[in-house]
């Protein structure tokens, strides 16, 4: 991903200030370090090269990646954090508190539009090399890696738009740099990455438990294909009850709407959508099912 002209080369050039060479030198290696390591797990997750090979081993190969990843994420981060932490109090030092606690001060990055892995869905993808459909869902491994691709595509974005020292406000510079150590080190690799809750387990607990599930319980094909008609079928149990028939979305807004106690719109189109969904996991499966017998044939 790295490339001409790219983030790299703007790192010492964006922190250099005057009488700031040592904590300079050592923001600028940790932002770079967070940078490779950005790049790898945005390569890692999101190109469908990462599990094409269909096959356990290759899928084994990956969550180990993807496991060894995180671990230099968290390490990388908490270098960013101490390398942070060592420039700011620098400006601190150098210039007045007014310049630096500008409230309205913002990062100096341009809007982000946001990031969206474009790969088939993770679950499918490790359907395809013999894990679990049901499994990756229950692990919440899709979840997890989005909000950790998302965070790293903006880090990454903050990057490459980094202008040299003295464009920026030190109230923008300080305000940005901040907030993506923080972002990392404060929410990233607490809540995505080592959260070991198994009700909202981070990257590394759900890839431990996505080993034990399939350890465990059945993981065949014929196994997650039940597993989603049952969760079809209690979705559409709910519909049921609240007396939507046909266009489920526009009916159950009318319903919120005279028992907003009981529905509101965003309750509305989450009921919808997951019908969507399950509808749409069933073909998806369904389909594979059918190849798999063209290829038993």
């Amino acid at each position: 991903m790295t490339k001409p002209g790219g983030w790299e080369q703007r790192l010492y050039m964006g922190l250099r200030l005057p009488g700031m060479d040592e904590p300079q030198l050592a923001l600028a290696r940790a932002l770079g370090e967070v940078g490779v390591e950005a790049e790898f797990f945005l390569l890692l997750t999101g190109a469908e090269a990462s599990l094409a090979g269909a096959t356990r081993s290759v899928a084994d190969q990956f969550l180990r990646h993807l496991d060894d990843s995180c671990r230099r994420i968290c390490a990388v981060s908490a270098s960013l954090e101490v390398a942070t932490q060592g420039y700011l109090n620098a400006l601190e030092a150098r210039y007045p508190k007014a310049h630096l606690a500008d409230a309205v001060a913002e990062p100096w990055w341009p809007t982000f539009s946001g990031f969206a892995l474009t790969s088939e869905p993770l679950e499918l993808r490790l359907r395809r090399c013999g894990y679990g459909y049901r499994h990756a869902i229950e692990t919440q491994l899709g979840i997890a890696i989005e909000a950790i691709a998302e965070q790293l595509a903006l880090t990454l974005h903050a990057l490459y738009t980094l202008p040299p020292a003295g464009v920026l406000p030190i109230a923008t510079l300080y305000h940005g740099l901040y907030e993506l150590s923080s972002a990392l080190q404060g929410h990233i690799v607490p809540h995505h990455i080592t959260e070991a809750s198994s009700e909202s387990p981070g990257l590394m607990m759900g890839i431990s438990l996505l080993r034990l599930l399939d350890a465990q319980e059945d993981h065949s094909l014929r196994a997650d294909i039940v597993w989603v008609q049952a969760q079809l079928a209690q979705a559409r149990e709910t519909l049921a009850r609240l007396g939507v028939k046909r266009n489920p979305l526009a009916a159950l807004a009318h319903l919120g709407a005279r028992q907003p106690q009981m529905v509101t719109p965003d309750t509305a189109a989450w009921v919808a959508r997951s019908v969507r969904d399950w509808e749409d996991a069933l073909t998806q499966l369904s389909a594979l099912a059918r190849e798999e017998q063209v290829v038993r044939r």
